[in-house]
């Protein structure tokens, strides 16, 4: 009853659920690198930072204000 035309199919579900998990590791590493791009990408497309503000030290605010009497 072995034949290859009986008419019967053979589902290996062990076999079909480690398909599955593969398939959904693929899919969650292709999503990974997607969002990866694209946050590259968004960074790409940002305007720099702007400069860093100088903070003063009470002795140099003092100085300044000196300068500019």
């Amino acid at each position: 009853t072995d034949k290859k035309d009986s008419g019967r199919i053979h589902v290996d579900f062990a076999q079909a659920r480690d398909d599955l998990y593969e398939w959904e590791c693929k899919q969650r590493l292709l999503a990974r690198e997607e969002r990866h791009r694209r946050k590259i990408q968004e960074e790409r497309l940002r305007p720099p930072s702007p400069p860093p503000i100088m903070h003063y030290s009470e002795h140099e605010a003092a100085l300044l204000a000196e300068k500019l009497k």
